[in-house]
């Protein structure tokens, strides 16, 4: 009996399968960290609005009396009504700004309570930094 073990050798397309897959995988590789790198940037930099309010006085009106008065108001009615009542708030905590005064307590009270609304939880008082250009 002969001890020596055989070593197969790799053959010529063997090789070639190997650095297509050597290659393959490097190339995937660099696409996973684009991709990571745009999760990143995307978190961080969120675009922002522009501060105006998007809808007529007549319209926020009649959205308002519809919600006090519990008809059903669609997803987009009810974003729009959300994004009004967000920027009248921003507007009134600029304007205690400029005095450098908080005024975080009463734009909640008289924005959201006055009409009857629950009011959004915010986990810092003041987001329209984070939300709107100024």
């Amino acid at each position: 009996m002969n001890s020596k073990k055989k070593s197969k050798n790799i053959t010529k397309l063997g090789k070639m399968w190997v650095k297509a897959a050597i290659k393959d995988m490097k190339k995937r590789e660099k696409e996973y960290k684009k991709k990571e790198r745009k999760k990143k940037q995307n978190l961080t930099k969120k675009r922002k609005k522009r501060f105006t309010q998007k809808i007529s006085l007549k319209k926020y009106k009649q959205l308002i009396k519809k919600k006090r008065m519990k008809k059903g108001l669609t997803k987009k009615e009810k974003r729009l009504l959300d994004d009004t009542l967000f920027y009248k708030y921003c507007k009134c905590t600029l304007h205690f700004e400029k005095k450098k005064q908080n005024g975080y307590g009463i734009c909640m009270n008289s924005i959201y309570k006055n009409r009857g609304f629950k009011t959004p939880k915010m986990k810092r008082g003041n987001r329209c930094k984070d939300v709107y250009k100024k």
